[in-house]
């Protein structure tokens, strides 16, 4: 297992490119590990039938329920009024209790901290039942 993002020295001509919302490209290590495995193991001769799992947002999500789709179908009835009106060029957000239309020229490039302290944070690990810290020994007695 490897987290996304480890080994970036690796890979030569990706310094300073940056996806459509403004993050630095990432290399993938794991492509780059399993290919170095299989040319390790193919050069010492020993057949080996390896795979590569990037389970992306399978770990990291939880089951949706009820809430989670009203608060798509409210965002998709935003994102449609606002089509409807002309918009364009923006992000469907909810800020302060208020559903909110900020033009993505705004959003390029920033980033938003969230408190691992704050209210945010811990609503975070109740919905997804994560520990609060990893290792946690709370965490292994309850699985």
């Amino acid at each position: 297992m490897v987290a996304e993002g480890v080994g970036q020295y690796y890979f030569e001509g990706k310094d300073g490119e940056k996806d459509a919302s403004g993050n630095p490209k990432l290399g993938d290590i794991g492509v780059l590990l399993k290919n170095r495995l299989n040319a390790h193991f193919k050069e010492k001769g020993i057949g080996l039938n390896f795979r590569y799992i990037d389970p992306s947002y399978l770990i990291r999500s939880a089951r949706a329920n009820s809430n989670d789709a009203l608060f798509c179908a409210q965002l998709a009835q935003n994102a449609v009024h606002a089509g409807m009106a002309g918009k364009t060029g923006m992000l469907i957000g909810y800020w302060h209790g208020r559903m909110t239309h900020v033009p993505m020229n705004l959003l390029a490039g920033h980033r938003q901290d969230i408190n691992p302290s704050g209210e945010l944070w811990f609503n975070v690990l109740g919905v997804t039942g994560q520990p609060a810290k990893i290792g946690s020994l709370d965490a292994i007695k309850k699985s």
